[in-house]
């Protein structure tokens, strides 16, 4: 039974089963009977050691979750695996700005510079909503991160949680539109894109 968590930064606190639930429990909102938060604790408490590390804890409310292997279980592991892509993937608990993102993946050579302007990625940055994120089942975050996704392979370097990836695909879908109805048109493309209205084919998602 878990005493003590290993954090990120490599610190030692002890276990605390009031957090512990508290996420669970907000991870299975609005989700009704079809979940039992507790169930997914408890098998976590009673299956890990007794020191082991968050990212472990995370995962194997996550791997449990998958494991009933229903609809509603599939959305609390993607609420689950969201908040943990946050930290993996930007070292932070908060999302950087599309600019920022766009400004890494063209230094580090893996897109081109889109045709916007500052003020454009400012507006923009008030359309991206990052809540989406939450309302997928995980096979769909996953299947985001491991397929179309940009990254750099070779040093394992990631940039992209979901909603970068479809606006991105937005804006560049959009880029050669006329300047007066661009930006609705992104919105427009984005929407689509990231409620899942349009299938895409893995090329269009890496090669934008």
């Amino acid at each position: 039974m878990i005493k003590h968590i290993i954090k990120r930064n490599g610190s030692t606190e002890l276990f605390s089963a009031e957090k512990l639930n508290g996420w669970a429990n907000w991870a299975s909102e609005k989700l009704g009977n079809q979940v039992n938060w507790s169930e997914v604790v408890l098998h976590t408490v009673i299956t890990l050691p007794e020191t082991c590390s968050s990212k472990v804890l995370q995962e194997t409310l996550i791997q449990y979750c998958i494991g009933k292997n229903t609809w509603e279980y599939n959305l609390m592991a993607g609420r689950l695996y969201a908040a943990l892509l946050i930290r993996e993937i930007h070292k932070s608990d908060t999302y950087p700005t599309v600019k920022e993102v766009h400004t890494r993946m063209f230094d580090d050579g893996l897109m081109r510079k889109l045709n916007y302007s500052d003020s454009d990625y400012e507006k923009i940055e008030k359309i991206i909503d990052h809540s989406r994120n939450m309302k997928y089942p995980h096979y769909s975050l996953h299947q985001n991160r491991k397929k179309y996704a940009l990254q750099n392979k070779a040093d394992k370097i990631e940039y992209e949680t979901s909603q970068f990836t479809y606006m991105r695909m937005a804006m560049a879908a959009a880029e050669h539109e006329p300047e007066s109805i661009r930006l609705s048109e992104v919105k427009e493309y984005y929407d689509e894109f990231s409620k899942h209205k349009i299938n895409v084919p893995t090329p269009y998602y890496v090669n934008l």
